[in-house]
């Protein structure tokens, strides 16, 4: 089983036993996170055994912001990319192109997932974000939770961001994840409370520690997303404080 496979199965069982018991997903914010460097490459090279074995190949366009930063939990927007690198890997075309482009504005930081391949119809895309919706490739044996859209809006969601996806059948699929910068206050609990289902939704607690251990072989303490991640994506490095057609929309 490929490495990144590995990485998605240990997050889905992360996230669904933090629906199970009930509690909040945990962010551990960071502040002027690298997003090339901390996020995109290490999932890049997660997911590019996926992508060699079907001759695809994988762009990373930063040209209009040179060095994009984020206030962000850099692990758990990992588990996001990985996620929708693995997607374009799985229902891409064979000897396809995957873009994915950083671009930074005052008040917000854009990245988007582009590639080529099959595809989404009108219909897939409503249900896209939906717990347990899959896509299916015509493959025999094909996989997947369909929760992994699912988990990622919920990343997302906590970030007070938007994901979105937009697609031309049987030509090209493209995610494009927004997130304000910098990011606004967490709210209080009470306040959390009184906002209703929806930001329940958009921030679920983590504290999985008695079921991550096993999965990682070894025991560890309260682990968050930077805990559980860490040792499979690498530590993100430190930043100074900052200074739709036939191909990727710009």
């Amino acid at each position: 089983i490929h490495k990144g496979e590995y990485l998605l199965e240990l997050v889905r069982e992360y996230l669904d036993l933090a629906r199970v018991e009930g509690e909040e997903l945990h962010a551990d914010f960071k502040p002027n996170v690298p997003l090339e460097a901390a996020v995109i490459a290490p999932t890049i090279e997660l997911v590019r055994p996926q992508f060699e074995t079907r001759d695809m190949t994988v762009e990373v366009d930063s040209s209009q912001t040179p060095r994009v930063l984020a206030d962000c939990d850099p692990h758990l927007l990992q588990v996001v990319f990985v996620n929708l690198l693995t997607n374009a890997a799985k229902y891409g075309r064979d000897g396809g192109r995957v873009v994915v482009r950083l671009s930074a504005e005052r008040s917000r930081v854009t990245i988007k997932v582009w590639n080529e391949g099959q595809g989404f119809t009108t219909a897939d895309k409503a249900k896209l974000f939906r717990r347990f919706s899959r896509l299916h490739t015509g493959e025999p044996g094909e996989r997947g939770s369909g929760l992994g859209l699912y988990n990622s809006w919920r990343i997302i969601q906590l970030h007070h961001g938007r994901i979105r996806a937009n697609s031309s059948p049987d030509e090209w699929a493209e995610f494009t994840i927004e997130l304000p910068q910098p990011l606004p206050p967490r709210e209080a609990p009470a306040d959390a409370a009184r906002a209703g289902g929806a930001a329940r939704a958009a921030g679920e607690r983590v504290t999985a520690s008695t079921t991550l251990a096993p999965l990682l072989g070894e025991p560890r303490a309260a682990p968050t997303a930077s805990t559980t991640l860490a040792p499979l994506l690498g530590e993100p490095r430190a930043a100074p404080a900052p200074g739709n057609g036939a191909g990727p929309a710009a």
